[in-house]
């Protein structure tokens, strides 16, 4: 009964994680999705009384594929978007929250998944010349109160990508590009 009871568990764990590495955005995550999936297949082999196959799929399933899969996958380039505003003290969820429901930021994360890259996004209590300054970011946006700001590196050719994506879906009037060389010229 108990056996049964693992078996159906597992099983439920591998298809959750089948699901999950098929459905996410974030190859990292598929990745480690499929190392748990491997793990929990490993662990129905020793159910099954199979230690040998069991090994085998632990070692080289869980651990060497997903290691070759994210060492490949250390030339994936992750695109961090700094986001700031005016934040005292700690940022809270309902500040977050506000952020995430603006559909700038979603077409933005849209944008750089389909250009194979990872949006990372970090909400910051700097201001907008401490985040440009330190180079943490590759794009950093601040809410405004006549809009998006979104500020960019004239070397970051993804910034002209974005600007006609906005201008081409008519919302160029929601989002304003700036364009800096230095902190200086803010």
């Amino acid at each position: 009964m108990n056996t049964l009871i693992a078996e159906a568990v597992l099983l439920l764990v591998m298809a959750f994680m089948a699901i999950l590495t098929i459905r996410t955005q974030i190859l990292r995550m598929a990745i480690i999705y499929m190392g748990v999936f491997s793990l929990a297949a490993s662990l129905v082999y020793v159910l099954y009384r199979a230690p040998d196959v069991a090994i085998a799929e632990a070692i080289i399933g869980s651990g060497l594929v997903a290691l070759l899969y994210l060492s490949a996958l250390k030339r994936y380039r992750v695109y961090t978007i700094g986001v700031v505003g005016e934040h005292k003290g700690n940022i809270t969820d309902k500040e977050i929250l506000k952020v995430e429901r603006n559909g700038v930021i979603h077409d933005i994360r849209d944008f750089c998944i389909e250009r194979e890259r990872e949006p990372q996004t970090v909400y910051t209590r700097e201001t907008v010349k401490q985040a440009v300054s330190n180079n943490h970011y590759d794009i950093v946006i601040e809410e405004h109160p006549e809009g998006i700001r979104l500020y960019g590196h004239y070397d970051n050719y993804l910034v002209d990508e974005l600007e006609i994506l906005f201008s081409m879906r008519n919302r160029d009037r929601e989002l304003k590009v700036i364009r800096y060389r230095s902190e200086e010229e803010l």
